[in-house]
């Protein structure tokens, strides 16, 4: 499974047409696909692995990918897979990877900051911030309704019943 194509069928936008299937139909079985990519963004599901992801009729489904070819989102390799060497390899169109993308940089980490300990990054607690409080913590009584009462056998009541 590739994340780049799954994230990418997310996002993809579908060129408008008057006719043709349903945008998320062809949404259903474009993550599909996607979820079936490799790392090199190609996939090759049959027609029945498809059927059973999306629960879509066969024929729905071979329309489906006939139209993401013709809009441009999958493209056909002209490699065949399987046993019999019938099940067709597509490539996702468009996908790109996060190797691709760079990481955008702040300004912070652009300069040399000074000393990350020092106390003019105020990283580090002055002695007037550790004794800044003089209250004393309040002490409760063990048996105090304030803090709970214990479940011991002596305070249980136990009832009789006919359960053993």
């Amino acid at each position: 499974m590739s994340l780049d194509a799954t994230k990418w069928a997310w996002d993809v936008q579908f060129p408008e047409r008057a006719s043709g299937s349903l945008k998320a139909l062809k949404r259903l079985v474009l993550l599909s696909l996607a979820d079936r990519a490799g790392e090199d963004h190609t996939c090759f599901p049959s027609i029945n692995r498809l059927r059973d992801d999306t629960t879509l009729d066969r024929k729905t489904v071979m329309k489906i990918i006939a139209e993401l070819i013709e809009d441009g989102l999958i493209a056909d390799t002209g490699e065949r897979k399987g046993v019999t060497k019938q099940v067709k390899v597509y490539r996702l169109c468009g996908v790109s990877g996060r190797e691709n993308k760079t990481v955008p940089t702040t300004e912070l980490f652009k300069q040399e900051s000074p000393d990350l300990n020092s106390t003019e990054s105020r990283t580090v607690p002055t002695m007037e911030q550790y004794h800044s409080s003089h209250e004393r913590v309040p002490t409760i009584p063990p048996n105090s309704p304030n803090s709970g009462t214990r479940n011991l056998p002596k305070n249980l009541k136990i009832k009789k019943t006919g359960f053993a």
